[in-house]
């Protein structure tokens, strides 16, 4: 039903942007994401249609520990995975020409897999990738960066 929610949860956490290290099976961080998604503080609302522990809008629209909370109407707009994956492929080569004929440059985040949402990694963009995307996060703002 579309007015019901969605929460996605999972118990293996992306690797890092970088690809230093192994982040899955973090017991603490996995209950600390968890916890956050499925929160009171955490649902889907008119200002906000998904929500997770903290989005980021670079290098790609994700949530940490890409779980989250969203309407089931939301989740019904996307494209199927599957069809998503084979989506980021042909875009991925599409960004990869254009790269190689010089149209643009890559020095911000360099091409890897999960930048470009490759195979396994097509689904940590998933659910960013809906054209209406209002994302929220739960995580408390740290004061130390401002």
């Amino acid at each position: 039903k579309p007015s019901f929610n969605a929460i996605y949860i999972t118990n293996q956490l992306p690797d890092s942007i970088t690809g230093d290290g192994d982040n899955r099976y973090n017991v603490a961080e996995l209950r600390d994401t968890t916890s956050s998604v499925m929160s009171k503080m955490c649902h889907p609302s008119k200002k906000c249609n998904v929500c997770g522990t903290e989005f980021y809008p670079l290098p790609y629209a994700h949530f940490t520990g890409n779980m989250f909370s969203t309407s089931c109407g939301y989740v019904r707009d996307l494209l199927p995975p599957k069809t998503f994956e084979t989506e980021m492929y042909n875009i991925a080569g599409d960004a990869f020409l254009a790269h190689l004929r010089t149209q643009f440059t890559t020095e911000l985040f360099k091409f890897t897999p999960q930048i470009l949402g490759l195979h396994q990694h097509s689904i940590e963009h998933w659910i960013g990738g809906h054209p209406y995307l209002k994302p929220c996060d739960v995580a408390p703002m740290s004061t130390e960066i401002l």
